[in-house]
């Protein structure tokens, strides 16, 4: 049994009318999709590929009559589920940022989060860590905020470990 478009979850992402989505969904099903030269005979099993596809669909007229519900699709696709992910850096940022370490500014603690958040995704320990002659030359006074460099610039570029 097909579910109505009314019954889909996060209708607030849709960008256009709710009728050209719901008219979209109601034709796709009769779309002959393994035809198509964009699926390349074969209609992908992962959902984000399948409607990555019809989002750059193209009929004969060059026009995407499926272009609302591919988006709308996506949209939800890539609406997380929970806040889960934003607790955890929550939690991150806090162990960084202690007590003792309350006057660390802002490009500080993005750096110390990324490296940290790096280290854990790629499984590795800060004892493998390896100092490269590049870090090495950089390890010297200009490396130390000055009130200087605020006048300077307002908006220092940080630097990504990655």
């Amino acid at each position: 049994m097909t579910a109505t478009f009314s019954q889909l979850p996060f209708q607030n992402l849709l960008h256009d009318s709710v009728e050209e989505a719901e008219e979209q969904y109601r034709k796709i099903l009769l779309q002959p999709w393994n035809e198509y030269e964009i699926f390349q005979s074969k209609i992908p099993d992962n959902a984000i590929e399948f409607w990555a596809a019809v989002q750059s669909f193209q009929d004969g007229t060059g026009a995407n009559p499926y272009k609302c519900l591919a988006t709308y699709a996506l949209a939800c696709l890539s609406t997380p589920v929970s806040n889960a992910l934003v607790e955890r850096m929550f939690s991150h940022v806090n162990a960084i940022k202690t007590d003792k370490r309350n006057r660390m500014e802002l490009i500080m603690l993005e750096s110390v989060t990324r490296v940290r958040t790096t280290v854990m995704v790629k499984g590795k320990c800060c004892k493998d860590f390896v100092v490269t002659k590049e870090m090495l030359q950089r390890f010297n006074s200009n490396m130390y905020h000055t009130a200087a460099d605020d006048e300077t610039n307002a908006n220092p570029e940080p630097i990504y470990v990655g």
